[in-house]
């Protein structure tokens, strides 16, 4: 049970540091709801990035912002 609060509150510090979902300058509750929401669908993401670079045994040399950093540029083809 200490192993699965430990890591729900690794996402939480995920959530407020990494993706920075904890920034709430929203004046009625449907905003701050969506706000919740989107950040929920982007740790749902990194999340399963995270896990995805440790089944390949990747988690040890890139990171999944790295993966987010790489995916997040535009570019022209």
């Amino acid at each position: 049970m200490y192993k699965s609060r430990d890591i729900v509150e690794k996402h939480f510090d995920t959530v407020k540091n990494m993706l920075k979902a904890d920034m709430l300058y929203l004046w009625d509750s449907y905003s701050v709801f969506d706000h919740i929401f989107v950040a929920f669908l982007s740790l749902y993401g990194y999340c399963k990035i995270e896990n995805m670079l440790r089944e390949k045994s990747l988690f040890d040399k890139i990171l999944p912002m790295d993966v987010l950093k790489r995916f997040s540029t535009i570019c022209i083809i």
